[in-house]
């Protein structure tokens, strides 16, 4: 039988990716999973305060997501300089001057590393890219987060459990009333 440990993470604010809040903590600690499951509030309690004061799941789903969408950007432009290095490593110059093609997981992995680059600054997750499972294994020692499957669960009010809610980045949201 199939095993899913869940790992409750506490929630994300603007500028985790500066260090704000759990900041860098909170990106290590989900750079270990295999996938997100975002939860939502979508819920009215004046009781339970939200931390921008007022509840807009749609501006909560984009402020995660540019977070994950910056951590990202970081990781890819620290990774960069040293994957171009490995290319050109000393010991591939022999084939560097055979065949021009140089130490091709290297030179693959910096193809890609810029392409997905290229789509982290115009604000889309690594997994809308449509990148090909070759790039993906090209990238995948760099754990990127916008990588990672995304589920959306919406934690709504109770009466709103089978009420229809709209897509969130895509997708269809999971209602739970917790």
């Amino acid at each position: 039988p199939a095993t899913v440990e869940f790992v409750d993470i506490a929630g994300l604010v603007a500028g985790a990716s500066q260090g704000e809040g759990l900041g860098n903590k909170f990106l290590a600690n989900i750079r270990e999973t295999d996938a997100i499951c975002e939860v939502v509030r979508f819920f009215s309690d004046p009781n339970v305060e939200h931390v921008s004061k007022k509840v807009d799941p749609q501006s909560d789903v984009e402020t995660i997501k540019t977070e994950l969408v910056l951590a990202d950007i970081a990781t890819v432009d620290k990774a960069l300089p040293r994957l171009e290095k490995e290319a050109l490593r000393d010991d591939v110059m022999e084939t560097l001057a055979k065949n021009g093609n140089g130490n091709q997981a290297y030179i693959d992995s910096v193809q890609t590393a810029k392409k997905v680059l290229a789509g982290l600054n115009e604000g889309h997750r690594v997994l809308t890219l449509g990148l090909s499972d070759e790039e993906l294994a090209a990238i995948k020692d760099l754990c990127l987060l916008t990588c990672k499957p995304m589920l959306y669960i919406a934690n709504v009010d109770e009466d709103k459990v089978n009420a229809e809610l709209p897509e969130i980045d895509g997708q269809q949201p999971v209602p739970i009333s917790a």
